[in-house]
């Protein structure tokens, strides 16, 4: 279950190894991967997306479908964010961001 606290570790480890500098960011969901509302609140928030300029998300269950559909049309992503199939896919879309 991945929660407010995860995802702030992930944002320090960002900040690390990107220096603060945005960059397109890929994300693929485990199995059986669940999301708290919180951690979709904090994700979709300006400091949650503060490393990023795009991000993509591969998933492929029915239930990550809903959560997916659920976050992008009640959290709202302030950064383009999009839902892929494969890998691949997700890597082709995020290019388009890279400067």
């Amino acid at each position: 279950m991945l929660d407010v606290k995860d995802c702030k570790e992930l944002n320090a480890t960002y900040d690390q190894l990107l220096g603060k500098k945005k960059h397109p960011i890929l994300h693929i969901a485990g199995k059986y991967m669940n999301v708290t509302s919180g951690a979709r609140n904090y994700g979709a928030s300006a400091a949650g997306l503060r490393n990023s300029v795009a991000e993509a998300y591969v998933i492929e269950s029915l239930a990550h479908k809903i959560i997916a559909n659920f976050y992008m049309k009640f959290n709202q992503p302030k950064v383009p964010t999009q839902f892929f199939k494969t890998k691949e896919e997700a890597v082709v879309w995020l290019r388009t961001f890279v400067t």
